[in-house]
């Protein structure tokens, strides 16, 4: 983690790289979050996939879970740490599979 996060600091320029959710309407997404994650503010990012999914269902007139926008919320694991733990991985990949399906 500790080498990821020197080059991520060093070669990533984030001012370039921003998603906005403005940038996912009309487009199904999955957005797979980690707790502890260092890198990525993602209780920040949480909640502003809850008011997006918020809005959308009130255009809509939906379910917030109708809104194609979808959270994976992975507990206990650092940046990309579902990568190297196979409970989490299996979640990941079995989640990845039904969005795709649906």
């Amino acid at each position: 983690e500790l080498f990821v996060c020197n080059f991520v600091c060093r070669c990533f320029f984030w001012e370039e790289s921003n998603l906005d959710m403005q940038d996912l309407e009309g487009t199904k997404s999955l957005i797979v979050l980690e707790s502890e994650d260092l890198i990525v503010p993602t209780y920040s990012v949480r909640s502003l996939i809850f008011a997006e999914q918020s809005r959308r269902a009130k255009v809509t007139k939906s379910n917030p879970s109708e809104t194609g926008l979808e959270l994976l919320w992975i507990e206990d694991q650092p940046h990309a740490g579902f990568l190297l733990d196979m409970v989490a991985n299996r979640e990941v990949c079995a989640r990845l599979q039904r969005f795709h399906q649906s």
